[in-house]
Order: C-alpha cells, then structure tokens, then sequence
C-alpha cells in the first residue's frame, strides 16, 4: 500500500471511533428526539429503519416515543378547538365572515393518532420538508405543529459559535459596561454593514469598471477558490500538479492589474463625490492597460 494511503486509512479509522463515541451520545436523549426528526421528513419516514443496520425493535420504539411526543399537542389542539367553537357571535359580523366560520367548525375532528397512522401509511415524497408541512398544516394540524417545533432546531451550534467569536471584539474587557441590548444592537449592525459593503462593491464594479475589468476580477476570485481545492492523488503521484502551478501563475499575473484597478476605482469614487463628475467622464479618463 502507498504511504499516503496507509496514513489516511489510519485517519480515518480514528475519526470513526471519535465519532461513534458521539454518536452513542444521540441515545442519552430523552424522547429519541433525533428519530423523531428523522420520521418526520416525509422522504425518510418510518422507512428509514426499515434498512439492514436497523433492527426491528428501533422501529418499534421509535413510533412509540413519537406517540408519546404527541400527547402535549393533541391536548393543546383540543383546548384550541373547545376556545373556539365556545366563542359566541358578535354583533357586526358580516354573513360571509359567519358562513365561512360555519363551513371551518364543519371540518372533521382530527386526533393525533388517525394523523400518525395516516402520515407513516403514506408513501415517501422526495420534497423539502418545511414546503411539506407548509401544504400539509391543515391536513395534519397537530403532525405540522410538532415538525415546526422539532425541524426548526438547529443540528449544531456553529453558527452560534461563531456569531460568539465574532461578539468578542465587541465584548471586549474595555467595554465591559456595556448592556446586552447594545451588545446585541452592535453585532447586528456589523452584520448588516457587511453586506451593505459587499453590496456596494458589487454596484461600483458594475458602474465604473469595464466588461474586461470586471471578467478579471471576478477571474482572479475564481484563481483564489482555486487555491483551496485539492487535486485527487494517484498512486504513483508526489509532485503538484499543472493544474495548481497554473492557478498560481494566474493569480500572479493578474494581481498588480486588479490592485491598480482597485485603486483607480477608489480615487475615481471619491472624485465623483467632491465634483459631481458624471460617469460616462470618469469611464473615459479610465487608462487602459
């Protein structure tokens, strides 16, 4: 075997041990709150545990934990409908509003159990599940407000995280004092400003750069990604490849062009802001390399 390959069959023997030992974590959680996620993507259902590294008694448990889960909703459910239909009428209503309220209390009584057996008897449906419970809220009322509450949570904190580290120039041990309305008001303005920026660089590009001063920058980006990506290695295979030193002599050649560009677009903008210049003037005193 290679010795590339011997080092990477030994990487990833170990981060499957690391992630087993996780894994076997998801099982302390009360509720078998993942499978009950799982099931409720209409594209997995109860049929993913119907595959060879699932035994027959996880499908059992599993239905009966979603049961369970349900009991907290079909009550709520109940209580809403009993509010309703106890609520008199009131003077002022007009005979459409009473008509269409009559036709809504004609509809059949659900119960989390018909919805269950209904939505697990049905067969997969390869669809987004946020548009699934979205069309499907009045057909399972109690199934739609479950999935609303177990769907929208998030599967890791990274976002969090680093929504955390990036609070951290904010929280900084100077400004100690400062209350967490402002605190929150700040990361939210930073935020925001980036993506202005990022928008405005957008519009400057499009309004004083030309078609070819635009097609190399946005090469030089795509140069960029380039030096991110990884190349398959072969067998026999030690030296770079073309492919990356291109990338390299492409990006070389089109640095010193865009930061002069860059540059140029900068001390045009602002001359544009002091003298009101029109555009299609600046555009022609733009040099050409």
């Amino acid at each position: 075997m290679v010795g590339w390959k011997k080092v990477m069959l030994s990487a990833i023997h170990a981060a499957r041990l690391k992630l087993s030992e996780y894994f076997k974590l998801t099982n302390e959680i009360d509720s078998d709150l993942y499978a009950i996620g799982t099931m409720l993507a209409p594209q997995n259902k109860l049929e993913f545990f119907f595959g060879k590294d699932w035994e027959s008694h996880w499908r059992v448990r599993y239905r009966k934990s979603l049961e369970n889960y349900l009991v907290p909703y079909q009550q709520r459910y109940t209580e809403t409908q009993s509010i309703t239909r106890s609520q008199p009428f009131i003077g002022g209503i007009s005979d459409v509003d009473i008509l269409v309220t009559s036709t809504a209390s004609l509809r059949p009584q659900t119960n989390a159990h018909d919805e269950l057996s209904r939505y697990l008897g049905s067969s997969t449906q390869q669809v987004n599940p946020r548009i699934y419970w979205k069309e499907h809220q009045h057909e399972f009322p109690i199934l739609a407000s479950l999935a609303r509450d177990v769907l929208t949570t998030p599967a890791s904190g990274s976002s969090v995280e680093q929504l955390f580290n990036s609070a951290r120039d904010v929280c900084h041990y100077r400004q100690g004092s400062l209350k967490s309305k402002t605190i929150q008001d700040l990361i939210l303005f930073i935020c925001t400003t980036k993506f202005d920026m990022e928008s405005e660089q957008l519009s400057l590009m499009d309004d004083y750069l030309t078609t070819q001063e635009t097609q190399a920058a946005r090469e030089e980006k795509d140069a960029r990604k380039a030096e991110c990506e990884f190349d398959l290695i072969s067998d026999s295979e030690d030296e770079p490849s073309a492919a990356i030193s291109q990338n390299c002599q492409l990006i070389d050649l089109h640095k010193p062009h865009i930061s002069y560009f860059l540059n140029l677009l900068e001390s045009q903008k602002k001359k544009h802001q002091s003298e009101n210049v029109p555009k299609n003037v600046l555009l022609q005193q733009t040099p050409v390399l």
